[in-house]
């Protein structure tokens, strides 16, 4: 006994939700990210008020990404 609802033209495929992708790091945008370190901010926060991966944030204050900002001792 199969019923209507097994036959493959009834079923419903959900899709898995896109994955977000943030928007890329600029040299600007690090920049502020260390200001912003600088007054207190934590990773997670910075990471949420652009929009981006607390990972790249932390690349970024880590030096791995725009390592002269590092070098530099962060004077804008």
């Amino acid at each position: 006994m199969s019923s209507e609802s097994d036959t493959p033209e009834n079923k419903t495929i959900i899709p898995f939700p896109r994955r977000r992708k943030s928007p890329p790091v600029t040299r600007d945008m690090a920049a502020m990210f260390h200001r912003m370190r600088d007054a207190g901010m934590a990773q997670h926060q910075i990471a949420a008020h652009y929009g981006v991966n607390q990972g790249r944030v932390c690349e970024v204050l880590k030096g791995d990404r725009f390592p002269d900002l590092l070098a530099q001792g962060r004077l804008f």
